[in-house]
């Protein structure tokens, strides 16, 4: 079946894979919007997590046909279909809108996951463990193993989570490949990435999360170290991944921390801390691929509490303040401190916009670089300076009002801040 999609042209996918897009677990994402609050800001961006699904799906096919294309057919199939799957699946455990309701998760330990899935020290389920949960406890992984044979389910849920279940093996040829696989759905060059920072750029209209898709796409492979194999990039292909980077961090600042999904996310938090059980996640599977965005703002439209009523009719607090480490410092404690001697209701956020989560992390499975030419094959985060070079975090830090104070309280910054 071929789908139509505006970002990646026309898309194909297999029947059996249709019969896990047609799950209710995986449709439910049609209604659970991609980014949140950020149409708020960003009018068109109402696109949802299924059709990003459905677009890293296609990407990791992309990717898999080159990483994978010297593999004798069977292996090939074999690395080619779970990684497609797990591109597939790998937000349908994601919350209603986006990541903002985690704060309204249980206990992980509710769940019922097992052992290997959950990080240690983890206490509040994420959107991850769900995520696992559905794969492994719901109609989706019955659909999964009817149509891909037992134990696919297991291994795609392993690929997810970064973790191997004791069962699972990915070993073929005599070369672990489990770290690629990985590293295609999770990892500083993965699908998820590829896909959404086109799909959003492209939906809110801003032109910062734009690169050379299939550039990166022709220059990925392989590089087995240590009997492991691991992603890897032509070296020609640096300038493209490194303007692959910035535009994810650009995007971060320009539309993932605008300041409007960013006041509503602490408006959430108030809404968690105030009415605690007001609105629970269910631990069970089944009951969980019922909630959706939907769902969500009914149950807020339905509630007594304050910050539920202004969620839900997106009533937010206005704009004081913002500034970053790049500007001249102000006093911000004593903006909040004359705020709270007027009786304003204010808060006080901050955002920090990293080049890259990875970098600098041993722990994480390398990528490479490949110059075929010098038979060289060097660390990618020892190859390029631009990781270097943004060490720095960009902090952002905003100041928010009630609304309906907001002249008195630019009057009280103005007076402070001359």
């Amino acid at each position: 079946m071929n789908i139509r999609d505006p970002i990646h042209g026309t898309m194909w996918v297999s029947n059996e894979e249709r019969a896990i897009i047609d799950t209710q677990a995986v449709q439910r994402l049609r209604n659970v919007r991609q980014l949140g609050f950020a149409d708020l800001a960003y009018p068109g961006a109402t696109h949802s997590r299924y059709s990003h699904s459905l677009g890293a799906m296609h990407v990791a096919g992309k990717l898999a046909d080159v990483v994978f294309g010297a593999l004798p057919a069977a292996d090939r199939e074999f690395l080619s279909q779970r990684v497609r799957l797990a591109a597939l699946l790998h937000d349908v455990g994601h919350a209603p809108m986006s990541h903002t309701s985690e704060r309204l998760m249980p206990k992980v330990s509710t769940l019922g996951l097992p052992a290997w899935a959950i990080d240690a020290g983890e206490d509040q389920a994420t959107h991850e463990d769900y995520t696992v949960l559905l794969v492994l406890r719901s109609h989706l992984g019955a659909a999964i193993d009817a149509g891909f044979g037992a134990g696919m389910a297991n291994d795609v849920a392993c690929i997810i989570a970064g973790k191997l279940d004791g069962k699972s093996s990915f070993v073929r040829g005599g070369v672990d490949y489990f770290p690629v696989l990985r590293q295609l759905v999770s990892s500083e060059i993965d699908v998820d990435r590829m896909d959404y920072l086109l799909r959003d750029s492209f939906y809110t209209g801003v032109s910062y999360g734009k690169y050379d898709l299939d550039w990166l796409c022709q220059a990925a492979s392989c590089h087995v170290h240590e009997g492991a194999a691991h992603l890897a990039l032509g070296n020609r292909a640096i300038f493209a991944f490194e303007d692959f980077l910035l535009s994810r961090l650009h995007m971060f600042l320009a539309v993932y921390y605008h300041y409007i999904p960013v006041g509503f996310d602490h408006l959430m938090m108030r809404y968690a801390q105030d009415a605690p059980g007001d609105y629970v996640f269910p631990s069970d599977a089944e009951a969980y691929v019922t909630r959706d965005d939907v769902h969500f703002v009914t149950a807020l439209r339905s509630s007594q509490n304050v910050w539920a009523k202004r969620l839900a009719y997106r009533r937010g607090y206005r704009l004081l303040l913002e500034t970053t480490e790049r500007d001249r410092p102000v006093p911000k404690a004593a903006v909040l401190e004359a705020l709270k001697d007027a009786k304003i209701d204010a808060f006080e956020t901050t955002a920090s916009g990293v080049l890259s989560k990875y970098f600098g992390d041993r722990s994480e499975l390398p990528i490479f670089v490949i110059n075929d030419a010098l038979s060289q094959v060097t660390r990618l985060d020892e190859y390029t300076p631009l990781f270097e070079r943004y060490r720095q975090s960009v902090i952002v830090t905003r100041i928010y009002v009630d609304p309906d104070r907001i002249d008195d309280g630019r009057a009280i910054t103005k007076k402070i801040l001359g």
